[in-house]
């Protein structure tokens, strides 16, 4: 193993299906109560695999739960430990966020990639973080650096959507986001990795840390014969360090693609990580906010590639992609501290996760307004249906009383009847007609 020049904090969502808690419902008793179900469940399938499920939600009545405080989350249903350096945290808007803190540059300690360890250590950063993020998306070409992490990732996102289908089928849950809650969404499950950089500020640069968050040099650092070439843009590049977050032990740089902070001494274990408050509130604030992020991207996909949304469905998603923004316009809390405030400002910001929301909404109203007008063309072909079958039964109804009528077989009284609902009936077709 070799000595850690960094540490990287990798946060890869991924979509359970459903929410646990709706924050739109009135009665929340059927969320509340699957809840409550799906840690149990969780509980049972991951005995075998030694996955501990830790933390838990707590019913305190018909309609009201209560979230275990977490250093790293809030509203978190439950969350897994799946390795010493691999987190599964499960939010109550129904994301799953692992968090994989790499203490040890995993993917550079394989023989194939450690000369790149002798760069400077912003391109090492670079080359590990698109390294590891490619291979956990299916996207390198190589081998997978860290095949047993993926694979408990996976393992773990199958018995998560295991327990959900069970659910929906026995109906103690509504599936409103099936199509990204499974195995065949993007890949298999998964759509991006957010990294957070942190180096020893002591090795590291405020140039070198706005390179490797604003500038594109780094674009070919998997072509080790690019090196030479971004060592030399590195040493003309001219720093524009943006606004970051200060703390009297370490600094905080966001951009759009990805967080650097500097610490007086990296990580080396989960311990410490629970120890710095200025990483926990990070990683409380980016869960906050990811979680978000991919709600409002799985559902645009739901809407637009899922062929079995009903209108209620969209209809549904799209009040609570209206509730998620809504929230992250006034995402500011007064219970939060200082340190928490500037930090969610600026991931909110730098993300640009409002502009994201008030695309996918637009995108709904026209799907929306897509969908309405087709079940609006259906229904009116069933209507022309109905009024040929309806049209069939009073002609059919009203011939043996025309004949009556014909052979001279009515008395006055029931000629009288009978023109009465003909008015009546003609009466009713006219102003159908014109109150459609």
């Amino acid at each position: 193993m070799i000595d850690a020049l960094f540490n990287q904090i990798h946060l890869i969502p991924f979509d359970i299906g459903c929410p646990f808690i709706d924050p739109l419902a009135v009665d929340n008793k059927e969320g509340i109560s699957f809840a409550l179900s799906f840690i149990n469940r969780l509980k049972e399938e991951c005995k075998e695999s030694k996955i501990d499920i830790l933390g838990s939600a707590v019913s305190l009545g018909d309609n009201k739960i209560s979230f275990e405080k977490n250093k790293l989350a809030d509203n978190m249903i439950c969350y897994a430990k799946l390795n010493y350096n691999l987190y599964c945290y499960i939010l109550s808007n129904g994301i799953g966020v692992f968090v994989l803190i790499d203490f040890d540059n995993q993917a550079l300690d394989l023989e194939k990639h450690r000369a790149v360890n002798s760069q400077n250590i912003t391109i090492a950063a670079a080359y590990q973080k698109k390294l590891t993020q490619s291979t956990i998306l299916d996207k390198y070409e190589g081998a997978d650096v860290l095949p047993e992490l993926e694979q408990r990732m996976l393992n773990f996102r199958k018995k998560c959507w295991k327990i959900v289908n069970e659910g929906a089928k026995k109906k103690q849950i509504k599936h409103i986001r099936k199509y990204s809650g499974d195995i065949k969404y993007k890949t298999q499950g998964l759509s991006y990795v957010l990294t957070i950089h942190i180096f020893d500020s002591k090795t590291i640069t405020e140039k070198e840390i706005d390179a490797l968050l604003f500038s594109n040099i780094y674009s070919s650092v998997m072509d080790d014969s690019k090196w030479e070439t971004i060592n030399a843009a590195l040493a003309e590049y001219t720093s524009n360090i943006k606004e970051n977050v200060v703390t009297p032990n370490s600094k905080v740089c966001f951009a759009w693609s990805g967080i650097a902070l500097t610490l007086p001494k990296l990580l080396t274990s989960y311990e410490d990580l629970l120890n710095n408050s200025c990483i926990c509130s990070l990683i409380k604030m980016e869960l906050y906010v990811q979680s978000r992020w991919f709600i409002a991207d799985n559902c645009m996909d739901n809407v637009n590639k899922s062929m079995s949304c009903s209108l209620e469905s969209l209809q549904r998603i799209e009040s609570m992609v209206e509730f998620y923004q809504a929230e992250l316009d006034n995402e500011i809390s007064a219970n939060m501290n200082t340190l928490s405030k500037n930090l969610l400002k600026q991931i909110v910001d730098t993300s640009e996760v409002k502009k994201l929301y008030k695309s996918v909404i637009n995108q709904i109203h026209t799907q929306r307004k897509i969908k309405e007008a087709h079940y609006a063309d259906k229904k009116s072909r069933n209507r022309l249906i109905a009024n040929c079958f309806l049209a069939i039964f009073t002609a059919a109804s009203l011939f043996k009383t025309t004949l009556d009528v014909w052979r001279n077989d009515f008395d006055l009284k029931e000629l009288i009847v009978f023109l009465a609902l003909l008015v009546i009936a003609i009466t009713t077709v006219i102003w159908d007609y014109k109150n459609k």
